[in-house]
């Protein structure tokens, strides 16, 4: 417990002196679901920014948005990116949401908004590492 207590004293005493949090790599593939929604993002990881592809599947598959380089994010804070995601779905749907960083295994996606027509990307999930 005394160690305990030295590590988040040392992690405060850190973050008032202007320390920043060590930005996770996400790179790799990240899969999820809930409820009708199967989501799988594949990113690479450039410093503070990322970029990748995307596949979600609607009800058994019966709507499919999937689309290569359809992400692009940047970091906003230490644990979360905003990102942009192109539909397959719809030509000219666009997905503005937030990727959240709970740990080096596991991302929450939010959709925040959309633009244009249909996308069948759910409002939100959480993906794990692959």
């Amino acid at each position: 417990l005394a160690q305990e207590n030295n590590n988040i004293q040392l992690v405060e005493l850190l973050k008032e002196n202007g320390a920043k949090e060590e930005v996770i790599d996400l790179t790799g593939s990240w899969q999820g679901g809930i409820r009708n929604h199967y989501l799988q993002f594949l990113l690479k990881s450039q410093g503070e920014s990322i970029v990748g592809s995307h596949t979600s599947y609607y009800n058994g598959g019966s709507r499919i948005d999937k689309k290569d380089n359809s992400i692009s994010g940047n970091l906003i804070d230490p644990k979360t990116f905003r990102v942009k995601i192109a539909s397959g779905y719809s030509q000219n749907a666009i997905v503005i949401g937030k990727i959240i960083v709970k740990d080096k295994n596991t991302i929450e996606w939010i959709k925040e908004s959309y633009s244009g027509q249909a996308s069948y990307i759910p409002d939100s999930c959480t993906l794990y590492r692959k």
